[in-house]
């Protein structure tokens, strides 16, 4: 890491701690071990950048807010905490196949007193979204089969149950890769903030379904 990138994940840190501090939750944690026993193709736990969420969740159609928020990987729940917290959702899920890690998070939940959201501890790949989904969230928490199942069962929703939505996915590359070629997304807003950190919102088109 360079001199001028290395002020940015400084101030970047310190965002970090005064939002938890702010919040009254821990949503930092390290159950790599425990993550990649349970499925060799999940991606260990990392939360979201409090200003990355924020930034990327400012695209989001305003009429997408009323609906269901869903996070794939939930991880300790700071994603949840946010849209529960600062967007008027009718519910809040989070998806988390870790045991402790969805402890974590309905731990964190509570610290908030987010009574509309709650963690689900089930594998995302057999999860199938609820039929209000309109933001699906991502930041990274897998890629192989288990995408590629994730991308099934959502794609299934959308056409039982025709809406349009948002796809919010934070490093995306594995999301990318999955859905290359794809005709049912469209890219609305995208942006890169740290070092090469980059987000992606995606409005479905229920016509391409």
């Amino acid at each position: 890491m360079n001199k001028g990138q290395t002020i940015p994940v400084l101030l970047n840190r310190i965002v970090e701690r005064w939002w938890e501090w702010r919040l009254g939750i821990r949503s930092i944690g390290n159950y790599a071990s425990t993550q990649l026993q349970l499925r060799n193709d999940a991606i260990p736990y990392n939360p979201i950048p409090f200003r990355a969420f924020f930034r990327a969740m400012d695209h989001v159609p305003k009429e997408l807010l009323q609906g269901t928020f869903l996070d794939y990987g939930a991880g300790m729940g700071r994603a949840l905490v946010l849209a529960a917290r600062y967007y008027p959702f009718r519910q809040v899920l989070g998806v988390e196949m870790s045991s402790e890690l969805c402890r974590q998070a309905t731990v964190n939940l509570q610290r908030v007193a987010a009574k509309n959201a709650s963690v689900i501890c089930f594998d995302a790949a057999d999860y199938e979204p609820p039929s209000d989904t309109t933001v699906f969230f991502m930041y990274n928490p897998f890629f192989g089969e288990t995408m590629r199942k994730v991308l099934h069962n959502l794609r299934k929703s959308l056409h039982e149950n025709p809406r349009v939505a948002a796809i919010v996915v934070c490093r995306a590359r594995n999301f990318l890769a999955a859905t290359l070629g794809q005709k049912w997304l469209e890219e609305v807003a995208s942006g890169t903030m740290l070092v090469q950190f980059t987000w992606y919102v995606f409005i479905t088109r229920t016509n391409e379904l």
